[in-house]
């Protein structure tokens, strides 16, 4: 997640003696196959007059080519938002458990399992607040775009008090602070957008394909099933279902399925179809004209 490039960023600028993430952007999700094992590079520039330095964040699997996920400046300057030790403030309204509202502010409690450590801002605790500023924007399943001024005062908390601030329609500012009210991290502003649509069947192992086939000399015994299983006196070597659905889509899916799901275990639990097989017919399912259609 972008809050995970963010981590990085603030990591380096530590390391380096700059306590401001000045702008970070994101330009493409790192997405991850269950069994993917990826190369992680962070770069970071030569500083310039003053002291600025551009940082990027790339990954690649195994010999691929290097994708460059997001850039920014790491800067000095530490932007600190005050201390508010009133929590939640009086006359805040309350949305749920933990989430409080006045004006155009709200006033969350994020936690983590204690044993969460190692980061400096978790980013699992900083996705748990944006998730906060989506629903401070009236959009639900947004995703951090755009870093501006971001700094951590604090490593390692694992749960924070979330002041988030509307700046513009797209656009947060969120102050973090722990239990005490002491600051933990100060971002100017983070700008959440859609997810954009990414390609991730370009390079996966699983094609459609059509493979010819050499037919027996005999054809197997075939038989169409047009009631229940228990209505086959005969046990044919082969029996096909039809299905095929008719009016709306979603509907007729789920009672399909549903049919094709019981055949399927009674099939299995009749043993006079031990050395058959059940074949489902569908319709319109595959495009077979244009395969990679």
């Amino acid at each position: 997640p972008g809050s995970g490039f963010l981590e990085l960023a603030l990591r380096a600028g530590q390391q380096l003696g700059c306590d401001l993430v000045e702008e970070l952007t994101v330009e493409a999700p790192l997405v991850l196959g269950e069994r993917d094992a990826v190369a992680l590079q962070l770069r970071v520039g030569e500083p310039d007059e003053t002291g600025r330095r551009e940082v990027s964040v790339h990954s690649r699997l195994e010999d691929r080519p290097w994708i460059r996920h997001a850039a920014g400046v790491l800067a000095t300057g530490e932007h600190l938002d005050p201390a508010d030790p009133t929590w939640p403030p009086p006359g805040a309204e309350p949305l749920s458990p933990g989430s409080w509202r006045l004006g155009d502010t709200v006033y969350a409690e994020v936690a983590l399992d204690a044993g969460a450590g190692g980061f400096g801002l978790h980013p699992a605790l900083l996705e748990a607040v944006l998730r906060e500023a989506g629903d401070l924007l009236g959009s639900g399943g947004l995703v951090p775009a755009r870093w501006d001024r971001v700094s951590l005062h604090a490593s390692g908390a694992t749960a924070l008090r979330a002041r988030l601030r509307v700046v513009d329609a797209e656009t947060v500012s969120i102050a973090l602070a722990d239990a005490a009210g002491t600051p933990v991290a100060s971002i100017g502003t983070v700008t959440l957008r859609p997810p954009s649509d990414v390609d991730t069947t370009a390079d996966s192992l699983f094609r459609l394909d059509w493979t010819p086939v050499v037919l027996p000399g005999t054809a197997a015994e075939v038989t169409a099933l047009t009631g229940d299983l228990a209505s086959l006196t005969d046990v044919p070597a082969v029996v096909t279902v039809a299905l095929a659905g008719d009016g709306d889509v979603v509907p007729a899916a789920h009672e399909l399925t549903a049919r094709a799901l019981g055949l399927v275990q009674d099939w299995l639990a009749d043993d006079r179809f031990a050395k058959s097989r059940l074949a489902f017919l569908t319709r319109g399912a595959v495009g077979g004209a244009d395969v990679a259609a």
